[in-house]
Order: structure tokens, then C-alpha cells, then sequence
């Protein structure tokens, strides 16, 4: 219908990266159950975690995927289920890479109440601002596309590429109700 926007999806585990009230960290999806807290990563991945940290302003939330090339994400998981020390020790030659696809709040606006295509507008805008303050390889912003033949090459490529695929969602996707 021409009404969607599409990226690449890659092949790694979700985690979003929340900086509230000066306190920032790498969360994992979902809860736990023995605890009922999200599980935290930042220790696992300083080298994406210290650059945002010092990129992005207070009372913001970026999502995003932590993955390497080539791996799936069992392998991934295979870094992040260690201790940290291990963790990083897994990651001396070649560091996992976190790639950013959405923003939900942004120096305390609540981005959720907009369009899909709106947060993708302005996820260009904070890449800009993050490329300008920060100087690493391991920090990827995805990019969309919204035309059905731009999004069959998108495809295409993926397809060809060995990518996971495309992430495929309505322009005017329902608004979230996510408090910060």
C-alpha cells in the first residue's frame, strides 16, 4: 500500500539503553522472573554503553538490537549470559555493536505518542548529534526506507546478504502509553 516504512532487522538480542534522573543502563527485554527487574548489560558492553553515556541527555530511551555480524542470537546470548569480565574478554577482537531502530523518549519528550515515521525522522536527527560527540564503530543507527520498490530492495538485499531480514511497520503505528 506504500503506507509502511521497513529496515533491516538483524540477528541479535533486544535491548533498550535508559538514561533517567542521571542514572543510565543496558536493559534486557523482559523481566525476571526470580527478581521482577529487567536484566542489565551496561557491564558487559562498556564500549557502547560509556559512549552513550556520555552522548545522550537525561531522561531518554533509545531501542535497539545488541549484535555481530555473522552471529546469531545465541551466540550473542553466549556473551551476555557471562560475568562482565568474561564478557569483555569474548569481545577483544571484535565487540558487539548496538543498532539503534527507535526512540520512545528523548531529553524527557515522550516520542511514543508519534508516528512510526516521525520517530524515524527523528532518530536522523540524534544520530547526527550522537556522530558529533562520539567516535566509535559500534554504535549503528538503522536506516529506513518507505517506498514499495526502495522496500523490495531492501529485501532483496537482505535476502542476498545473509541479513535476518526486514523489519516491516505501518507509517502511522499505534501510539504506545510507556511511562519513563
Amino acid at each position: 500500500s506504500g503506507d509502511y516504512v521497513a529496515s533491516l532487522k538483524k540477528d541479535g538480542q533486544y535491548h533498550r539503553y535508559v538514561k533517567m534522573n542521571g542514572e543510565a543502563k543496558i536493559q534486557t527485554r523482559g523481566k525476571s522472573v526470580k527478581t521482577g527487574t529487567f536484566g542489565e548489560v551496561q557491564d558487559k558492553v562498556p564500549h557502547i554503553f560509556d559512549a552513550l553515556n556520555a552522548a545522550v541527555p537525561d531522561n531518554s530511551l533509545l531501542i535497539g538490537e545488541l549484535y555481530r555480524p555473522d552471529w546469531t542470537t545465541n551466540e550473542v546470548g553466549s556473551i551476555l549470559r557471562c560475568l562482565p569480565a568474561k564478557a569483555i574478554k569474548r569481545q577483544e577482537k571484535t565487540p558487539l555493536i548496538f543498532y539503534i531502530h527507535d526512540v520512545w523518549y528523548w531529553n524527557g519528550i515522550n516520542w511514543m505518542t508519534e508516528s512510526k515515521v516521525d520517530r524515524v525522522q527523528f532518530l536522523k536527527e540524534i544520530k547526527k548529534r550522537l556522530e558529533a560527540h562520539m567516535a566509535t564503530d559500534y554504535i549503528e543507527f538503522a536506516t529506513y526506507v518507505d517506498t514499495v520498490p526502495a522496500i523490495h530492495d531492501m529485501l532483496d538485499y537482505a535476502m542476498e546478504n545473509d541479513e535476518e531480514g526486514i523489519v516491516l511497520t505501518e507509517e502511522q503505528q499505534a501510539q504506545f502509553d510507556y511511562k519513563l
